[in-house]
């Protein structure tokens, strides 16, 4: 592959704001699968702004060490 490449499997460009517009536009899906969208409110406010941070941290520390082709 090689050192430029960066797979994830969740979207480190989500802030708190935007999962709370994810969640209501999604509503109908989330209560299908029965998902509980009060749950993910929760800790979206407990863990949103901290998650956000070290995604930031770490997609800069991946930007800062990409080697130019």
């Amino acid at each position: 592959m090689g050192l430029n490449i960066l797979a994830l499997q969740f979207h480190a460009e989500v802030d708190p704001h935007t999962f709370e517009r994810w969640l209501i536009g999604h509503t109908a899906e989330l209560n299908q699968a029965q998902v509980d969208i009060l749950t993910l409110r929760q800790e979206n406010t407990y863990y949103g702004k901290p998650l956000q941070e070290k995604a930031s941290l770490l997609l800069r520390d991946w930007f800062s060490n990409l080697i130019p082709v």
